[in-house]
């Protein structure tokens, strides 16, 4: 950034890290400056969209993600990101609709897979409660990330949900030894 102050790209990861460090003010900074040099940089309104939906700044986050969807309607992230701020909102409908055009545009994002699973099988909205939608995408879920902890995570709630408490409880030992593993790997 010193040697380039117009380089979009650096402002954004910096942006993603002072956001990271709490420094929320810098980040924004950071973010603003990178979509005034590259307006249509959907990467910097999607880092400062996450930041303010952590924030609890849902409209915020929401106005930057369909900012992002105007100028590419099928960007994974972008729906993905705004669907978890929908759910987050308890727009139920909203997130499974963009959870589901996320899906399409890119089907091996396990992540977006196991929101629209935990939607499916917690929602108390009837519209979007499908216990049958959540056990066929999980099945494709597991067939894609089957040793993942958030895959386990997802197959618990939806084998409680079914009355299979044993097999829940099985799975959600295995999300925890998998998130254990996958700590301390890190680590390494």
């Amino acid at each position: 950034i010193v040697l380039n102050p117009k380089y979009v790209e650096a402002l954004t990861w910096r942006g993603d890290i002072k956001a990271d460090l709490g420094e929320h003010d810098g980040a924004l900074k950071d973010f603003a400056r990178a979509i005034q040099l590259k307006p249509k940089y959907w990467n910097a309104y999607c880092s400062r969209a996450d930041m303010n939906r952590d924030l609890g700044r849902l409209e915020e986050a929401l106005k930057d993600y369909n900012e992002v969807l105007m100028y590419e309607p099928e960007n994974w992230r972008a729906l993905s990101a705004r669907g978890f701020t929908h759910h987050l909102a308890g727009d139920h409908t909203s997130a499974d609709i963009d959870y589901q055009e996320a899906i399409k545009a890119d089907p091996s994002d396990t992540l977006t897979c196991i929101r629209r699973i935990l939607l499916l099988t917690t929602s108390a909205q009837p519209r979007t409660r499908n216990l049958a939608a959540a056990d066929r995408l999980l099945e494709r879920v597991v067939k894609m990330a089957p040793d993942e902890a958030e895959t386990n995570a997802a197959k618990a709630c939806v084998l409680a949900l079914q009355g299979e408490y044993e097999a829940a409880i099985e799975a959600q030992k295995e999300a925890l030894k998998e998130k254990a593993y996958a700590e301390d790997d890190t680590l390494i």
